[in-house]
């Protein structure tokens, strides 16, 4: 299929979706206008929620400070207890300010305001006399309670100042809530069908893409056979001209493909989950069992192609952007690709160990995409019930490891063993896992796309190198990394 037929049917996909946006947008304009002074109150309230607790806050904080500062004597205690004594009329001001007139709130607030002055006096008083040096602990001690007395005495109140203020949220949420069922459902239908062109357009992209990876592995086999056929040297140079030619083309295709995808195929996915969220958070209620469920699927469908969209990217930019190579300490990177990952390494609680990395000539970037893909690999498929270890380091090569690929020049490659005790694999699949789209696992159990991998070994491939698996079911997985070093 030509380019020029496949933009015009992406295209008028898009299009297509586009007014099926529109038309959401616009059958909704007028319910969401409605909408919109109860979505002001509603945030307001939370403003006022968030105030009040504020202010009871700084009142426990004063109350902390003051008792820090007459055991300790710190002056940090008295600045920072200075401080809330400043504001906090401000801020009781300011609060009451926010509540209607005349409203229970704001009645209660003035009912609890001379309290919470007392109590921050009572702390005033406490701070005074330890400045002065006049003060026992029995004094100090009473004084506290006097103020944890008021405390307490507040506590309720302003309890049920919170709960009023979240009773309003319920009604005014409930008040946003009542909309049109016939919109809902449209929305829904047209979000769809959106996502079912999108679909297509993808599977279009997957069909080019898969065509392109065809033609490289035909490429890299011509290459091999070349070394070996040097009396045919003229009419096979042809013949690999004819194919960089076909490469050239394929991956000029590839990057139309590409840009159409980031901006044009992406942004209707976008769409569809903002409006999915929107539909979730003011029409829940509305739409049932049966039309959460549709609307669970429908985000869920939707945020699997995003990924995949967003995988299948990275993997033909690793060609077609690789930039200039330069000088990489591997150990410098893998540092800063273990602190991006630290987050994650501590949530599955691993370990692990890092021993002394080569220096080589390549890409920084795809390099921290080789490491950061494989430890998150091994955080994925960790043993259950056991905290994931993982190894790292490197070593000369091996007698037996010296391959034909390397030209004669074992000495100037370096092995990277990567390790870990996750669930393994079949010795039988070390080949196949590295394939495009290749799942051992079922998505339910182990989400993904089944690019990860693919990625890697381009990457590896990228550096005039290779990529082995060795693994067992249940006893962990191997990856041996053969890169030129300096």
């Amino acid at each position: 299929m030509k380019i020029t037929r496949i933009n015009s049917l992406l295209i008028s996909a898009f299009a297509l979706v586009v007014v099926l946006l529109t038309s959401i947008t616009w059958l909704s304009w007028e319910s969401n206008q409605r909408q919109q002074k109860d979505d002001e109150w509603v945030l307001h309230t939370y403003e006022v929620i968030s105030q009040i607790e504020t202010v009871f806050s700084m009142l426990r904080d004063a109350q902390i400070d003051a008792r820090s500062y007459a055991a300790t004597k710190n002056s940090a205690y008295l600045q920072s207890f200075t401080q809330i004594r400043t504001q906090l009329p401000h801020r009781i001001d300011s609060l009451e300010q926010m509540m209607p007139p005349g409203s229970v709130q704001r009645r209660q607030l003035q009912a609890m305001r001379p309290l919470l002055l007392q109590r921050l006096g009572i702390n005033k008083e406490l701070v005074d006399k330890v400045g002065q040096g006049g003060v026992t602990p029995a004094e100090a001690e009473d004084m506290l309670t006097r103020a944890r007395t008021i405390l307490n005495t507040l506590r309720p109140a302003v309890a049920a100042l919170v709960g009023i203020e979240r009773q309003l949220i319920v009604e005014r949420k409930a008040l946003a809530l009542s909309t049109h069922a016939n919109t809902q459902r449209l929305i829904i239908v047209s979000a769809l069908a959106s996502l079912f062109l999108i679909g297509i357009v993808f599977l279009m992209l997957r069909r080019e893409l898969l065509h392109r990876v065809k033609n490289e592995d035909k490429l890299r086999l011509y290459e091999a056979n070349l070394q070996e056929q040097l009396t045919h040297e003229q009419t096979q140079n042809q013949h690999l001209e004819e194919l960089n030619q076909a490469l050239r083309l394929s991956n000029d295709n590839l990057e139309q493909f590409a840009y159409a995808a980031s901006h044009d195929l992406q942004e209707p996915l976008r769409k569809i989950q903002a409006f999915g969220n929107l539909l979730r958070e003011q029409y829940g209620q509305a739409l049932g069992e049966e039309g959460a469920d549709m609307l669970l699927r429908m985000e869920s469908a939707a945020g699997r192609m995003q990924n995949l969209i967003r995988d299948l990217l990275s993997y033909s930019r690793i060609t077609t952007h690789a930039g200039q190579s330069q000088r990489v300490a591997l150990d410098q990177l893998l540092a800063q690709v273990l602190n991006d990952l630290e987050w994650s390494t501590e949530q599955h609680e691993a370990t692990v160990h890092v021993g002394t990395l080569p220096v080589i000539d390549g890409f920084p970037h795809q390099m921290s995409q080789l490491f950061q893909n494989l430890i998150s690999n091994s955080l994925k498929f960790k043993k259950a019930g056991e905290k994931p270890e993982i190894s790292i380091d490197s070593r000369p090569l091996l007698e037996t490891e010296q391959q034909a690929w390397m030209n004669g020049h074992t000495g100037q490659y370096v092995c990277i063993e990567f390790k870990d005790n996750g669930i393994g694999f079949e010795p039988k699949q070390s080949d196949r896992i590295f394939q495009l789209f290749h799942r051992l696992h079922g998505r339910d159990k182990y989400p993904g796309t089944g690019v990860g991998l693919a990625l890697c070994k381009k990457v590896v491939e990228n550096h005039k190198g290779q990529i082995k698996a060795v693994g067992e079911p249940q006893a962990g997985a191997t990856f041996l990394i053969y890169l030129p070093a300096l």
